[in-house]
């Protein structure tokens, strides 16, 4: 399915690697962006796929990036149950 979003343009080692494939992505992403903002001019760029910008509220990022934070960046390097029971 990604690579038919892609077309010949990507191999499949582009599409396997996950920083290539994700740069491909995102520059056919940004090919029918600008052909969108440019007023549609000349021939379609292939894809179907727009970026995305989302921005969270302050009210959003107040009550769910702290818990975020806490499971994802981990101090100390102990499990989570672990560190719930406060042991080492």
């Amino acid at each position: 399915m990604v690579g038919s979003t892609f077309r010949a343009a990507a191999r499949d080692e582009d599409l396997l690697d996950p920083v290539r494939g994700f740069e491909l992505w995102r520059s056919t992403a940004d090919r029918l962006q600008a052909w969108y903002d440019g007023g549609k001019e000349g021939p379609r760029p292939f894809g179907r796929i727009l970026p995305r910008h989302m921005e969270l509220s302050g009210a959003l990022k107040a009550r769910w990036v702290p818990p975020l934070c806490r499971l994802a960046i981990d101090p100390d390097g102990r499990m989570l149950r672990l560190q719930r029971e406060g042991e080492l």
